[in-house]
């Protein structure tokens, strides 16, 4: 077993209910998940090896169905007590990058950035942000340099937990852990095959991290497996039989801490680069199910992140149109989405940043990536 480690709008749209849902004043503890995203042949990125993928064998695969850029809010939704702001912090501290990932402690008092890839190439740097004192320091050690990877913060170890992306030389399938002073590479009996790309899940209750979907130059994926961190091996939990997202890469999932469920929306596929549709996958019977929502443009490379009990909250990403910088709630309640606007001058556009959320009425943090003019960013900023 692996070791226990100690717009510039000032409007907001808003659908109110008999008594309040949620407040994202008051985080419900802990479902915070991180996911660096890939690039592939569909963009002009900066050549990496295993850019240019073959698709393997076609398994069936279930139609995707159109997003439009807005959303009918339902009646039974309340998500703000007030208006969110907008705010660029001043904290100096990583370089531009994209495709890295952040997570925040389930107190929201700090936040990590890992790796990354700038005009150079993989990163391997390590930075940990005071969220109350807006410093940030680099931490030494840590896994080989990638991007793509995926990143979560297991509340009940309290350590940061890394698995797969994409390197100089391949793809990787290791699971690296931080437990706040040190790392380690856990030793695994079985893991998903190399990729980046990936969704992840963090669920607090069973203590597991779910991983879905990826890309390598072997094609994309559209298997879901979950690693017990009190456990020695990651089973593969893909549904024998049934419905499934079709293959894709540079999306992002959540964990519904309400019912379980593992949500998947959008990414990339082979014949289309932005997808808009939006799954759910039950661990109870391993089955997928499309949700049919109505919500984003279809887009991949956004951020998308558990915010209170029962809601996530999606900002940007690259969509046909380009950059984009809009924000979204998913309200998992209701499997709808809720476009929103908030005050104070907005972050610029950009696609391939990453997301975390601040417990203690801190809302939402979202770093680097890159903007509509393909300049990389390392600009911090707080809802």
């Amino acid at each position: 077993m692996p070791n226990r480690l100690p717009g510039r709008s000032t409007t907001v749209r808003v659908v109110s209910r008999r008594s309040a849902l949620f407040s994202l004043a008051a985080l419900a503890g802990g479902y915070l998940v991180g996911c660096g995203g890939g690039e592939d042949e569909n963009e002009d990125a900066t050549s990496v090896p295993g850019e240019s993928p073959s698709e393997p064998a076609t398994m069936a695969e279930s139609p995707q169905p159109t997003a439009t850029a807005t959303a009918t809010a339902p009646e039974n939704v309340s998500v703000f007590d007030a208006t969110p702001t907008w705010t660029q912090l001043g904290a100096s501290g990583p370089s531009p990058r994209r495709d890295h990932s952040l997570v925040a402690t389930a107190d929201g008092s700090r936040a990590y950035v890992f790796g990354g890839r700038d005009g150079n190439g993989p990163l391997a740097d390590f930075w940990l942000l005071d969220v109350a004192g807006g410093t940030w320091t680099q931490v030494e050690g840590g896994p080989p340099a990638r991007f793509g990877h995926n990143t979560v913060f297991d509340v009940g170890s309290r350590r940061i937990v890394v698995f797969g992306g994409q390197g100089v030389d391949g793809f990787f399938n290791d699971t690296w852990s931080f437990d706040g002073s040190a790392w380690q590479q856990l030793n695994l009996a079985s893991a998903p095959s190399p990729r980046y790309g990936a969704g992840a899940a963090y669920d607090a209750a069973s203590a597991g991290v779910y991983v879905s979907h990826g890309f390598t130059d072997n094609g994309r994926f559209d298997d879901t497996w979950r690693l017990p961190l009190e456990g020695d091996a990651w089973g593969d939990e893909s549904p024998s039989s049934g419905p499934r997202p079709v293959r894709r890469c540079l999306l992002r999932t959540v964990l519904d801490p309400r019912s379980g469920r593992i949500i998947l929306y959008g990414g990339q596929t082979d014949d289309d680069p932005f997808l808009g549709d939006l799954w759910a996958f039950d661990p109870s019977t391993d089955t997928w199910t499309d949700l049919a929502a109505q919500g984003p443009a279809a887009r991949n490379l956004y951020s998308l992140v558990v915010a209170d009990q029962p809601a996530a909250v999606l900002f940007g990403g690259r969509t046909e149109a380009g950059a984009a910088n809009d924000l979204w709630i998913l309200d998992f309640l209701s499997d709808s989405w809720l476009q929103l606007t908030a005050a104070g001058e907005s972050p610029p556009a950009r696609s391939g940043h990453d997301a975390a959320w601040l417990a203690g009425g801190n809302g939402l943090l979202i770093f680097g990536g890159r903007d509509g003019d393909q300049s990389l960013l390392n600009d911090l900023w707080q809802l």
